[in-house]
């Protein structure tokens, strides 16, 4: 299946995790009730690793903390360097990483 989707689309964006990037120091609360474990939340960072495909994850935007929006973008096989310059150019438009307040 990802062979197909490859052949129209050059990478697969998706979100690195199920929910926005939290402060250090806060804890368990912030997850939402409706997820039970981990595993739910990292779902789409599996997507990857479980066919083998390249993904680099990059700062998208920021949330209204200045904490950063992170996106996933895989690739077909053995185009890793197409996928580093396609987030390259992502992170040019975007402004790329920035430290958020307090860090």
């Amino acid at each position: 299946a990802w062979e197909v989707f490859f052949s129209d689309w050059d990478v697969f964006l998706c979100p690195v995790y199920g929910v926005t990037a939290q402060p250090y120091a806060d804890e368990a609360p912030w997850f939402d009730s409706k997820v039970t474990n981990q595993e739910d939340f990292s779902l789409p960072l599996r997507l990857a690793a479980a066919t083998g495909h390249p993904a680099v994850v990059i700062p998208l935007a920021q949330d209204a903390k200045g904490l950063p929006i992170g996106v996933q973008l895989i690739g077909p096989r053995w185009c890793d360097e197409r996928l580093l310059a396609i987030a390259g150019q992502i992170s040019e438009i975007t402004g790329g990483f920035r430290r958020p307040p307090g860090f």
